[in-house]
């Protein structure tokens, strides 16, 4: 009797684990094909040291606006505190009626805990959704 008690036990635990591992890994990534994982993509490429394809999601708008390597490369470090980013949280989404814009509110958190929220407006420009110039709240 005593074996199956421990047993019964070891397995609700595993379960448990089972569904809060499972939980995290999928609550935090914005559905794909969103302006959200679009933002996502985006300061995975920063964080990652991918300048040239974060610069790359800007809509044309922003791109002549950050065109300067250096620049962005010096904002990039500062924004992801020299790569520093632990996850980005998508708080709101929303595109608009005509499907062309969008915008969306996010908090990037970072590895020694703190984190700062952010909002930036998105265009679809040939079927993907490209930054324009993140703000903080």
């Amino acid at each position: 009797m005593k074996g199956r008690h421990n047993w019964m036990i070891a397995s609700m635990l595993l379960v448990l684990v089972a569904l809060s591992s499972g939980g995290c890994s999928t609550t935090d990534e914005a559905e794909e094909g969103t302006p959200g994982a679009a933002v996502q993509t985006f300061y995975r490429h920063l964080g990652d040291g991918a300048y040239d394809d974060a610069q790359a999601m800007y809509s044309a708008e922003a791109r002549e606006i950050v065109a300067d390597p250096e620049m962005f490369r010096s904002w990039a470090e500062q924004a992801t505190h020299q790569g520093s980013i632990d996850k980005v949280v998508i708080i709101d989404s929303s595109v608009a009626e005509t499907e062309a814009t969008a915008a969306v509110e996010f908090e990037l958190g970072f590895k020694d805990g703190s984190s700062e929220a952010y909002s930036v407006e998105l265009v679809d420009e040939g079927g993907e959704w490209r930054l324009g110039l993140v703000l903080p709240k």
